[in-house]
């Protein structure tokens, strides 16, 4: 799989690529196209390659209007046979219909009907993942899924019909959405999303995409409207990187914002996981899972409910014996 994660289809290759779309740029395009499109320092390391004369990777020449591309056509982007193969083992993937509709799903199926799957899901043995998953085929839940991904696309506010399992009431809220998670222990998709208050603040809120009824699109709405002050709560970890547990914190963690700093101590980090206050019961979970190689420093009360938890379990899997109190 190496090969269809080289290097080339990175985002630098792709940056270089959109540069020379355009027959010709001023330095001040070129800037803005590294600095939107790139990392912080994208700018500063890639644009002195393109315009000096002394590190100059002979691209761009210099022009009367700015600097011009020295190619006659536009970079093309080959599409290898292993990537041909892997989008249409994501394409068969039933998840796939929240995100694309089924008529462009079959279209480009049918173009890639010469080249086979890199493996299917029934190779796939989930052993720790609950039966339960979402109503994958369904079409309602396929189109609400999709409304939600355009909404999130456009920043715009959505009405929301919610019914939670085993409940006959509906409750309707508005919310600004922010990003469609995917729980792989639980095979579910949960929409992250902030909700005004009567209060007009705002408060993080988090839906289960499957008991989610009803969806409208409401109004596009700017920053100023939606920049609520709701804070992440976090924690702070020591991780022992052993049996790939730093992959696997990596993996695992990824939906949360952190930050990862390696200490003085030989395969030693420190993990800070910043989370929203309703995702803090989830999190513990998979803290937990981690078993001695995840050590959680602070806060205090975090560390006071993994306590409780271990002392719970204890008690469940091990109870005390009942004393008898003989009469005398």
């Amino acid at each position: 799989m190496s090969q269809l994660f080289h290097e080339v289809y990175g985002k630098y290759f792709r940056l270089l690529a959109t540069v020379l779309q355009s027959e010709t740029h001023s330095e001040e395009s070129i800037r803005r196209i590294l600095e939107i499109e790139g990392f912080g320092e994208t700018a500063f390391s890639l644009l002195p390659s393109l315009v000096s004369e002394e590190e100059n990777w002979h691209l761009l020449k210099k022009a009367e209007d700015g600097y011009q591309r020295i190619l006659k056509k536009q970079p093309l982007h080959p599409v290898t046979e292993l990537e041909k193969r892997w989008l249409k083992t994501m394409l068969e993937d039933r998840r796939i219909y929240n995100f694309l509709p089924r008529a462009r799903v079959d279209d480009l199926l049918e173009e890639l009907t010469a080249f086979e799957s890199l493996f299917s899901a029934e190779m796939i043995d989930y052993f720790d993942r609950f039966q339960e998953g979402d109503p994958y085929g369904e079409q309602l839940y396929e189109e609400h899924a999709r409304t939600l991904l355009q909404a999130i696309v456009t920043k715009g506010l959505v009405s929301i019909e919610y019914q939670t399992f085993g409940s006959q009431t509906v409750i309707q809220h508005t919310v600004f959405p922010e990003k469609l998670e995917y729980s792989q222990k639980n095979d579910k998709f949960r929409l992250k999303a902030k909700r005004k208050t009567k209060s007009g603040n705002w408060e993080r809120v988090t839906f289960n995409l499957s008991e989610i009824v009803g969806v409208e699109p409401l109004d596009t709405i700017d920053g100023t409207q939606r920049s609520g002050n709701v804070r992440d709560k976090y924690i702070n970890c020591l991780l022992k990187d052993d049996r790939d547990t730093l992959e696997r914190a990596m993996f695992h963690f990824s939906n949360y914002r952190k930050v990862t700093q390696k200490t003085e101590n030989e395969y030693e980090y420190q993990l800070t996981i910043y989370y929203p206050s309703q995702d803090e019961t989830e999190l513990l979970i998979n803290i937990l899972s981690f078993g001695p190689f995840l050590q959680v420093i602070e806060p205090q009360s975090f560390i006071r409910q993994m306590k409780y938890r271990l002392k719970r379990q204890k008690e469940l899997y091990f109870p005390e014996p009942v004393k008898n109190v003989e009469e005398n």
